[in-house]
């Protein structure tokens, strides 16, 4: 057997030398920040080249999303073109200097109704009729109109053509619808459980000092 030296072996020296040591902690630091940056670089310059993040698609489809949902409720929601069918007509229909709107009246119930037509005039009217037609069969029989213009101005006729009832009337010779707002109501029974006004329908017809005019639509 050998006989130890007595010199130091490489263990004590590592251990003096670990003791020796200080680290350099602001440089550790410096290095370990200019890594974080370098990889948000590297990021970045990924996400410019390709694919957008995770979070830009799903907002992109939740985008879409709505639209495409939006475009649907629009779809169902949009009038019959001419405001039958159940559809909901336009608010009002406009032929120059006069408009009309067809509304079934708020008080209906289950077994009555009443239709209501507004007429609108900027210019005095020297001839005029306006006829209402309500769908429905021999279900529904008229029981009285109104206007609120005066009734020895109009001649009034209620008659049953082609599964619809029909209240006419018609200005008489020498009267004159003047200029302003004008209701006229036809009132009626049908079966019970209400009146679906969808398929109803008015049209008025008039003369005014700039010509003939016309004004057709539907009941809301």
């Amino acid at each position: 057997m050998s006989e130890p030296t007595g010199e130091p072996g490489p263990a004590p020296a590592l251990r003096a030398a670990a003791r020796a040591h200080r680290p350099d902690r602001e440089r550790m630091r410096a290095r370990v920040t200019a890594g974080i940056l370098d990889g948000a670089q590297d990021v970045r310059g990924r996400r410019r080249a390709g694919a957008p993040p995770r979070w830009a698609r799903v907002a992109g489809a939740a985008a879409a999303l709505a639209l495409t949902v939006g475009a649907v409720a629009l779809a169902v929601g949009r009038p019959a073109p001419d405001g039958t069918g159940g559809g909901t007509p336009p608010a009002a229909v406009t032929a120059g200097p006069l408009s009309a709107l067809g509304e079934l009246d708020p008080d209906s119930h289950a077994s009555w109704s009443q239709s209501n037509v507004t007429v609108r005039t900027e210019l005095p009217l020297t001839a005029f009729s306006l006829e209402l037609r309500v769908r429905g069969g021999d279900g529904v029989r008229s029981t009285g109109a109104w206007r609120t213009l005066p009734g020895e101005d109009f001649d009034l006729t209620v008659s049953q053509e082609d599964e619809e009832l029909v209240h006419r009337w018609v200005l008489r010779p020498g009267a004159e619808v003047p200029a302003g707002e004008h209701v006229f109501a036809a009132q009626y029974d049908h079966p019970a459980g209400g009146h679906e006004p969808g398929y109803d329908r008015y049209l008025v017809r008039a003369t005014a000092a700039d010509g003939p005019l016309t004004a057709e639509g539907g009941f809301r």
